[in-house]
């Protein structure tokens, strides 16, 4: 982890900046159970403590990294923020920035929301998640409409559970998705999101978010895959019936 930090630190002082640049860390762990994945997110907060500031939105996720690391680092950052100010908030105990420029305008950055699952209850913790990312959302006069960018990590993403409905997790998370996202509307199109399988820690979702401004979203879809949002139990495995709440 210190090694991860060092270089870190040093690729920024190459570019003349600091640890304040951050607007989000990514930490890639080789944990493969839950018990495992909270006791390395607990050594590695130890070792975090005082060194980073508090205010940058980490996530903590359980997938390997390669070459046998045991944990790697990947971390965003603004290479010049101008006027723009950046405010640290927090909503369910999770913290998120929004970055505002002199007229207003407002990009926010939610990461690692989800971590505090006690997992793997994909459907409650799919729900647990969009309600904190609603609440952001709405907090900062935003909808889901305005996210365009969102990754989604999924424990065990591709299982399916024994149970009368034979539902696999990925079509567990896509039909939860699909029922908040129907609160808001998309002129723009959806946001470019991931699916991503993960060894523990139930639903983790990052997303940016942004008022109009003056950026242009274009969306653009690969016609050779079918778009996650348009999945059904025809494509995933499970009940693509669910209704929300």
């Amino acid at each position: 982890m210190v090694n991860c930090q060092d270089q870190l630190e040093n690729f920024l002082g190459e570019k003349s900046l600091c640890m304040d640049s951050v607007i989000a860390m990514n930490f890639f762990l080789s944990a493969v159970v839950n018990g495992q994945y909270k006791k390395e997110i607990k050594q590695l907060k130890d070792i975090l403590t005082g060194t980073v500031k508090t205010r940058i939105p980490m996530a903590f996720l359980a997938q390997a990294p390669a070459g046998g690391a045991l944990v790697s680092l990947e971390a965003y950052y603004l290479p010049e923020a101008g006027e723009a100010t950046i405010e640290a908030c927090e909503q369910d105990g999770y913290p998120y920035l929004v970055i505002k420029d002199n007229q207003g305008e407002r990009l926010v950055v939610a990461n690692g929301i989800g971590m505090n699952s006690e997992g793997p209850d994909i459907t409650g913790d799919a729900e647990r998640v969009f309600t904190t990312m609603d609440k952001i959302l709405r907090k900062e006069g935003l909808d889901f409409g305005k996210i365009f960018r969102q990754w989604n990590y999924i424990e065990d993403i591709v299982r399916v559970e024994e149970d009368e409905k034979m539902s696999q997790h990925y079509q567990e998370f896509n039909n939860v998705r699909a029922a908040w996202y129907g609160t808001s509307d998309f002129k723009l199109g959806y946001p470019a999101a991931t699916g991503i399988g993960t060894r523990a820690g139930g639903v983790i979702v990052s997303f940016f978010a942004a008022s109009k401004g003056k950026y242009r979203v274009i969306p653009i879809e690969n016609p050779l895959q079918k778009a996650a949002f348009d999945y059904t139990d025809k494509v995933l495995v499970g009940d693509a019936e669910y209704k929300g709440g």
